[in-house]
C-alpha cells in the first residue's frame, strides 16, 4: 500500500541503519503489517523478528504466513520484550492517556532504537466528514508532537508534515 511504501522510504532516509544482525520490530495497530513486511526488503541483510500489536483477529492466518508474532491485542501490554524499532501509524491519536503511552513506548524501545510515528493530517474539516474511524482523542501539530515525546526522553531525528488532509482523502 502507498502509505506503507512512503513510511518505509521515510524510515530509510531518516534513520541510521541499526547495526545489530537481528532486529526486533514491533508494529502497533499493525493491521496487515505492510510497513514491517516492507522493512524486510530494506533491511534484507538482517534477520528481522516481526511482532504485531493488533486487536483484529482476522489477521491471524496472515501473520502466521508471514512469520509475524502477534504479541498483544492492545498497547501497552505486559511483557519484558523490548524492540529495536517500533512502528505506529494512525494509532497515537486514539490513545486515552498520551503521557503514559509515551512512557510505555520508551520502556519498550531498546537503547539506540528507533520509533516511527505517523498521525493524521487533520484540519477543521475532520469534524464535518462522515468518517467511520474511531474518534480521535488527540490532534497534533509538528511542534506539539515533538514536544510531547521530548518531554519523555525521546529525541527527534526527523519530523515533517506530508500527505493529504482527511477532507482530501475522503473525496
Amino acid at each position: 500500500d502507498q502509505r506503507a511504501k512512503y513510511q518505509v522510504e521515510f524510515v530509510k532516509n531518516s534513520f541510521s541503519e541499526i547495526t545489530k544482525s537481528t532486529i526486533s520490530v514491533l508494529e502497533i495497530g499493525a493491521g496487515s503489517a505492510n510497513s514491517s513486511l516492507l522493512l524486510r526488503d530494506v533491511w534484507k541483510e538482517k534477520s528481522l523478528e516481526l511482532y504485531a500489536c493488533e486487536p483484529g483477529k482476522q489477521w491471524a492466518d496472515h501473520y502466521q504466513y508471514h512469520f509475524i508474532n502477534r504479541i498483544a491485542d492492545f498497547f501497552p501490554f505486559s511483557s519484558q520484550k523490548t524492540f529495536d524499532y517500533i512502528h505506529t501509524s494512525h494509532w497515537l491519536e486514539h490513545v486515552r492517556d498520551l503521557n503514559s503511552t509515551i512512557k510505555d513506548l520508551y520502556e519498550k524501545l531498546n537503547i539506540g532504537g528507533y520509533l516511527f510515528i505517523e498521525v493524521p493530517n487533520c484540519d477543521s474539516s475532520y469534524w464535518e466528514l462522515p468518517l467511520s474511524d474511531t474518534p480521535h482523542i488527540h490532534f497534533f501539530t509538528l511542534k506539539s508532537l515533538k514536544t510531547a515525546f521530548e518531554k519523555h526522553k525521546f529525541s527527534c531525528i526527523n519530523i515533517e508534515e506530508c500527505g493529504i488532509t482527511n477532507a482530501e482523502w475522503s473525496k
